[in-house]
């Protein structure tokens, strides 16, 4: 993750370069390089690296006048 981000950080600042040299059609590119940023900072922040990985739970059988009502609400 954190190689992705230095990545991305250069490819920032070689992108603020290109705007200040006037290359204004960079400015997209810019925004997209910040978000992904902003996402991926985020993403390390809260320690969600291992988001693929799912524990799985089974729900208690439920009597069907449950069943019936969860799916009349829906």
């Amino acid at each position: 993750m954190k190689d992705i981000i230095e990545l991305l950080q250069k490819e920032r600042i070689k992108t603020v370069d290109a705007l200040k040299n006037g290359n204004k059609q960079e400015l997209s590119y810019l925004q997209q390089i910040d978000k992904a940023l902003g996402w991926l900072k985020l993403i390390e922040e809260k320690g969600l690296e291992n988001v693929g990985c799912y524990d799985i739970h089974s729900l208690p059988d439920l009597p069907p006048k449950v069943v019936e009502y969860i799916t009349i609400i829906i």
